[in-house]
């Protein structure tokens, strides 16, 4: 299979140099599915391994307050960056303490419910919604900074943002205008350093929230086909198929895009599929080595090059999966599952934190848990 090109020039790709995958800070996860690739792939994590998950233990567990009744938004995995750890708190954002569970500040948001967080270049970065109404589709982007909570820019958007992603000093939302009547679907590049549009497309939505490098998927809603495209300018690198894109891998030469054929797994230059299987699905990640998918009541283990399986493990309702330490995790309806990566077979069982979960985050010596808003972490 080959993915049609189009517009591709030497110049463009040369410009496109592998970048390191992630900042030298190694008690991080940035964005949800880890960083920017949505790899769901923890690589400098050391201290929670197999030899040290049994002897975890609860040192603090925080609870949000609600917001206003009616615009609670849906919880989120806890976002974690410079000792400080960023979920959605009392129809805001909060920033706490990671050694203690001290919430060191509350951002006073203009708007009422924020639907979601991303850490990018140094800065918080909020989409705030208002809820109340059923005819504003506006959402506010907003810049906070990280050690004292104060706005650094906002811009405001004529759409309700539902999807985003930052890489390389930029920041991307889509979304939709159910009042617009000819243009009912945008995307815009913001630059994080201050907040200045850099492009924007209309009747286009991302197609997932993850960056190879710099390269995003975008989906016409028009005439449904993907195009890849420079995150900095916005410039069409190749384009071809209706695709939905999952993850890169961590070293963001490898795109894993999904569609109702299967999964493919695309290089990103070449716009060639590496490999692909056919009626595969769910939730997926890449830790450079194999592929994990949350399929249908199991988890599917591939060979990254290949495609090959590797392994398959039945699991009821498998979800959120992701790897650190040496582990996989994923959630088995409202239960946690530690597993083992080569073979997928559970690594422990029955300890205090492994039921009532909706989020994981493994870092810096610490696993965080999220049974509704509460966040709860453990260290050996």
């Amino acid at each position: 299979m080959r993915i049609r090109t189009a517009l591709v020039t030497a110049g463009v790709l040369a410009g496109l140099a592998a970048a390191p995958a992630h900042a030298a800070d190694t008690d991080v996860w940035t964005q949800d599915g880890y960083g920017p690739g949505h790899t769901g792939y923890n690589p400098a994590e050391s201290v929670i391994n197999a030899g040290t998950i049994a002897k975890l233990k609860l040192r603090w567990a925080a609870k949000p307050g609600p917001g206003e009744p009616g615009c609670q938004p849906t919880p989120q995995a806890p976002l974690v960056y410079d000792g400080r750890m960023f979920i959605l708190d009392s129809g805001t954002i909060g920033g706490y303490d990671v050694k203690t569970g001290k919430r060191l500040w509350l951002f006073n948001a203009g708007y009422v419910s924020s639907a979601g967080l991303a850490v990018v270049d140094g800065l918080v970065l909020s989409t705030e919604v208002n809820c109340f109404s059923q005819s504003n589709y506006d959402t506010n982007v907003t810049a906070i900074d990280p050690k004292t909570g104060k706005q650094v820019w906002d811009s405001l958007q004529g759409y309700s943002i539902n999807s985003y992603v930052g890489d390389q000093g930029v920041f991307v939302v889509s979304g939709f205008c159910g009042i617009c009547d000819d243009e009912r679907y945008g995307v815009t590049a913001f630059r994080v350093a201050d907040g200045k549009r850099l492009w924007q497309r209309t009747n286009m939505v991302l197609a997932g929230p993850a960056s190879a490098n710099g390269r995003i998927v975008l989906r016409d809603t028009v005439d449904p086909e993907t195009q890849v495209v420079d995150i900095k300018t916005g410039d069409v690198l190749w384009g071809g198929g209706a695709w939905q894109a999952a993850a890169a891998n961590p070293a963001g030469d490898q795109l894993y895009l999904f569609n109702s054929s299967g999964v493919a797994a695309l290089d990103v230059t070449t716009a060639t599929a590496k490999w692909t299987v056919k009626h595969e699905s769910g939730a997926l990640i890449s830790d450079g080595k194999r592929v994990f998918v949350a399929s249908a009541n199991r988890i599917n283990a591939y060979d990254a090059k290949t495609g090959k399986l590797h392994w398959t493990r039945a699991y009821a309702n498998p979800s959120n999966l992701i790897r650190a330490g040496g582990l996989l995790y994923a959630l088995s309806g409202k239960r946690l599952l530690i597993l083992s990566p080569p073979n997928g077979k559970p690594v422990i069982s029955g300890a205090p934190y492994g039921n009532l979960t909706d989020h994981v985050v493994a870092t810096g010596g610490r696993l965080y848990t999220t049974a509704g808003s509460t966040v709860r972490a453990y260290t050996p």
